[in-house]
């Protein structure tokens, strides 16, 4: 797990990820374009397919919980955390 609140890796991070929505969500991107920070959860291939993924997707509930961040899911798809449950955008 990483945090990277420098703003020149905030930046690529920010142009990778609204690279990936092209024009579809504008209000996305726009909230996107104002991160300060970005957490990547780097799993192994093994962690996939036992409690790792679980794990990191509990972290990942707990930052979108208290902390009001946005998930970016390992198969593209953008979320939210309202009530505890992921909320896909």
């Amino acid at each position: 797990m990483r945090c990277w609140t420098n703003t020149e890796r905030v930046s690529e991070e920010i142009s990778e990820a609204t690279a990936t929505l092209g024009n579809s969500k504008p209000n996305l991107k726009e909230h996107i374009e104002q991160t300060k920070a970005v957490i990547g959860i780097e799993l192994g291939a093994s962690q996939l397919s036992d409690m790792g993924i679980v794990f990191a997707y509990e972290v990942v509930r707990w930052f979108g919980m208290h902390k009001g961040g946005l998930i970016l899911g390992g198969d593209g798809d953008w979320s939210q955390v309202e009530k505890g449950a992921f909320i896909s955008l």
